[in-house]
């Protein structure tokens, strides 16, 4: 067996049928391509091991999975449009140079695309290769194993110090700070390190996080929050995509409602990767919208203490099976 063919699994528009429970699939080491559509709709499907023979994947081959990582073998040298699920954010690509994206087949003004997908993992010094082509530039692009820089800090010498380190800010992929940070910090945490993937800020001191301090950092895998806040400010995290857990540490006690009146963005909106939340003690109030459009969420966990839970605090959760609520609780 050399191919996997067009529609073979997935949703066949004559009958209407697909593969709707298939949940895993062992490739021989023959096949060298998947075809169009071939586990398209297969919505159980969380995870494949790609063969070292592939070479080419099919327009909307894996779109409606549940997949939402994936390895490319060195051999793959080519992908069709729209080839990856909705849910795929991160993709670990083993050749050297980029594969080819190809436009739609029948769609005359499509472009090649990288969908949702937002990091990229590549080679050792292959980011140039992968920066230098669109739309795989639009990613961010992490070389071999990363960046790691750890600083202690006194207020307006973050930049300086990770300087010290690397050769610029940009290039910092997992941070760890302790220290005091002031508005210059912040600032550049917010703007210059659009690669960062993980920060660690358990020996920082800090009561409040900022409103948007990490707001819609796609990249952001995981964060240690500072252990003496108290406040999570608006937007902190909103559609923080890939952020799959967060420890709330105790000694917090709020997160704050969007400060736009206008806005449903609570602190967590939108991070649909984030699959538990478990209270401290302390937290006393959730605001509004705070964990709404948090589809993969599947457990919340509050503890006696809190008295209050905004509207829409967990709205579309449509994951959700599991909720313990305190007595505390008097608004809801």
């Amino acid at each position: 067996v050399t191919g996997i063919g067009s529609y073979a699994f997935g949703t066949n528009y004559s009958s209407g049928k697909t593969a709707k429970y298939l949940s895993s699939v062992e490739f021989p080491s023959s096949i060298t391509n998947i075809g169009d559509h071939a586990f398209h709709g297969c919505s159980q499907l969380e995870s494949v091991d790609l063969p070292n023979s592939l070479t080419g994947i099919g327009e909307y081959a894996f779109m409606g999975t549940n997949i939402t990582s994936m390895e490319l073998p060195a051999s793959v040298s080519e992908i069709g449009y729209y080839a990856f699920s909705h849910n795929t954010t991160k993709l670990t690509c083993k050749s050297t140079t980029p594969p080819t994206l190809i436009a739609g087949k029948y769609d005359g003004g499509s472009q090649p695309t990288l969908q949702n997908i937002s990091i990229v993992f590549v080679p050792d010094g292959c980011v140039k290769a992968y920066k230098s082509v669109d739309p795989w530039a639009s990613a961010v692009v992490v070389d071999g194993n990363g960046v790691s820089v750890s600083v202690n800090v006194t207020p307006g010498m973050l930049g300086e110090e990770i300087l010290n380190h690397t050769n610029a800010l940009p290039d910092v992929n997992y941070l760890t700070i302790s220290g005091a940070l002031n508005e210059m910090d912040i600032n550049h945490i917010k703007n210059s390190m659009p690669n960062l993937l993980t920060i660690d800020m358990a020996g920082v001191d800090m009561k409040i996080m900022p409103n948007d301090m990490f707001y819609e950092r796609k990249a952001l895998l995981g964060i240690i929050l500072p252990k003496n806040v108290e406040e999570i400010g608006s937007k902190s995290f909103t559609r923080c995509i890939n952020l799959e857990n967060i420890v709330l540490p105790e000694g917090l006690k709020r997160i704050d409602d969007s400060y736009e009146s206008y806005s449903n963005y609570g602190a967590f909106y939108g991070c649909t990767s984030l699959k538990s939340v478990t209270s401290p003690s302390t937290l006393e109030y959730i605001g509004d919208y705070a964990f709404s459009q948090c589809t993969s969420l599947k457990k919340i966990e509050m503890k006696s203490g809190l008295s209050s839970i905004g509207q829409h605090a967990f709205a579309y959760c449509n994951r959700l099976k599991e909720v313990i609520l305190p007595n505390t609780l008097t608004n809801c």
